[in-house]
């Protein structure tokens, strides 16, 4: 398989090392200079920097995996599209050839704590777990180190990620909250909230997606999930909730809130999210 990878930033120089680690023969593009130490020999890899040639066009890739910081709507992708070429993303690729659990978390604001919090959380079961994804660490580093083993990893996955995944599978989704945001290049609020969703595009019904129903537009777009829903909530009683100063998922009972080391509302709401996820 011939791949082009866009962008060399941590993912794109992972994602880059699995490939090659399979066999396969990558292009390495990025707009800027590609960072000198990152720099590596391998007879199946080219490295294009400082730009990203319409000559690549021309040649026959049979994938093209593509850094969540470039937009989807950069003018450059639609060479490839009009070939029909497959556009995922580094998570997608990588999460395609293990055997993990992912609990996936997105939302405009809340992520990347939840995601920490969950990750460390299922390293007491594991040491190899953790928290992967937009979160800062690529999945595909993970993935190299252990393709064996069958972890469990919170993965954070921001809406640009998503529109790249169209098979990976989390047991357990949550869409945090929904704000207006990347509005520069989404082109309204209902497209970017419409990506949120696809977190959970496949989960089935022995999957669960954790909804926030103090969240109004959460709950209206997420009125369609293929799988079980539970309910949070820090402001009434739910399946998943803050109940006489103790976090409750249904009877059982997670944690007490004076043993959180967190301060504020919403770092309760991030904490008892993850911990229901694990």
């Amino acid at each position: 398989m011939k791949v082009l990878v866009l962008g060399a930033a941590r993912s794109g120089i992972a994602v880059t090392k699995l490939l090659l680690k399979e066999g396969h023969t990558v292009v390495l593009n990025d707009s800027q200079s590609i960072v000198p130490q990152l720099h590596f020999e391998d007879p199946k890899l080219t490295l294009i920097e400082g730009s990203h040639p319409e000559s690549l066009w021309d040649e026959n890739f049979d994938l093209l995996i593509k850094n969540p910081g470039i937009p989807h709507t950069l003018p450059f992708l639609k060479g490839f599209t009009d070939k029909n070429i497959p556009i995922i993303n580094e998570i997608e690729y990588a999460s395609s050839l293990v055997d993990y659990k992912y609990g996936a978390v997105t939302g405009t604001n809340g992520k990347t704590t939840t995601t920490a919090i969950l990750g460390e959380l299922l390293k007491s079961l594991n040491p190899h777990n953790g928290a992967y994804g937009n979160i800062g660490i690529a999945l595909s580093d993970l993935v190299l180190d252990y393709p064996n083993e069958k972890l469990s990893v919170a993965v954070e996955i921001a809406a640009f990620q998503l529109l790249g995944t169209f098979k990976f599978h989390p047991t357990v989704s949550v869409i945090m909250n929904l704000t207006p945001d990347h509005l520069d290049v989404f082109k309204d609020t209902d497209e970017y909230y419409r990506a949120k969703t696809l977190v959970y595009q496949n989960q089935s019904g022995e999957d669960w997606f954790l909804r926030n129903i103090d969240d109004e537009n959460v709950v209206q777009y997420t009125k369609a999930c293929p799988c079980k829903a539970v309910d949070f909530s820090v402001e009434k009683e739910t399946d998943l909730c803050l109940k006489d100063k103790v976090i409750w998922l249904y009877d059982i009972k997670l944690f007490d809130l004076k043993d959180l080391k967190l301060v504020g509302l919403h770092k309760v709401q991030n904490a008892m999210v993850a911990a229901a996820m694990a």
